[in-house]
């Protein structure tokens, strides 16, 4: 069976999407930063207090949830409030999102998800903390019912709690180097 018509087991094949469904009610939120905040807080609020009505409000109904690691030791796609319900319900190991600040080119801002330019939006990058690590992710939000729903959501955990990359900060300084007055060269005082 050639690769491109083969299931491997844990995944979907993903259809392409019909984004014609998508109708917004406005092509951008007035404030964008604050709308943005505001579907992050009803997120976590949601994750945290096993609130699924509420999760599923904040998703169209054609939304898609993918998750590398956050959620589960397993990489899932979500299609539908339906389908990330039934997986929550057995538990759920994602804390909190957060909105990714880190740079201008992380912040919310109104963009295009389509080729034409007809279905606007906010895309945010995120950060995650889940009960054993902290990740990254992405999400699009179109703007229905007078409020923002994930057409998209990514996230991804990148480390483990406990077991962090030794970068920037926590890099090791390593040996120093060069002269030292006062010492006699091999780690001794004169």
């Amino acid at each position: 069976m050639p690769s491109h018509q083969r299931v491997e087991p844990g995944s979907i094949n993903l259809p392409i999407a019909d984004l014609s469904k998508i109708h917004c009610d406005d092509p951008e939120p007035k404030d964008i930063e604050k709308a943005t905040q505001e579907w992050v807080g009803a997120f976590n609020s949601a994750i945290q207090n096993a609130d699924f009505a509420g999760l599923a409000d904040l998703f169209v109904s054609e939304g898609f949830w993918r998750d590398h690691l956050c959620l589960a030791w397993s990489c899932n796609t979500f299609k539908g409030a339906a389908a990330m319900v039934e997986f929550l319900k057995k538990g759920c190991r994602l804390k909190s999102v957060a909105v990714d600040a880190s740079s201008e080119f992380r912040k919310p801002v109104a963009t295009a998800f389509d080729g034409k330019g007809k279905i606007r939006g906010v895309q945010t990058f995120l950060t995650t903390e889940s009960d054993v690590g902290r990740g990254l992710g992405v999400a699009r939000l179109v703007v229905q019912e007078g409020k923002l729903k994930a057409l998209t959501l990514f996230t991804s955990m990148r480390e483990l709690k406990g077991y962090e990359e030794a970068t920037f900060g926590r890099r090791p300084e390593g040996v120093s180097h060069g002269g030292h007055p006062g010492t006699t060269g091999c780690g001794g005082e004169l």
